[in-house]
């Protein structure tokens, strides 16, 4: 996870997030964001709360790989990269 947009001020972030045609969305706690296999196309950025990256283990049981924090961006290698239909391999899960 990185802090890509750290240090810039926040009527500028609204300016890039119109440039990626970011969409604001909300979501309530444990809620899934992405399934796995999901398509990913767009950047996530944490403007609020946290989420967890869990990934099953071989038994089933659910792991978290990491947490993605408030100011902290998710996705942005692979959407910026331009690669097409790039799939998830976790889920991502508001906490």
């Amino acid at each position: 996870m990185t802090k890509l947009f750290d240090g810039i001020e926040e009527k500028d972030k609204q300016t890039l997030f119109r440039c990626f045609n970011a969409v604001k969305k909300s979501f309530f706690k444990d809620e899934i964001i992405l399934e796995p296999e999901q398509e990913i196309d767009s950047v996530i950025y944490v403007s609020n709360g946290c989420i967890k990256i869990i990934k099953d283990d071989f038994d089933g049981n659910k792991i978290i790989i990491d947490t993605i924090k408030k100011g902290e961006t998710f996705a942005e290698s692979v959407v910026c990269s331009g690669i097409k239909n790039a799939k998830i391999l976790f889920m991502l899960k508001q906490m």
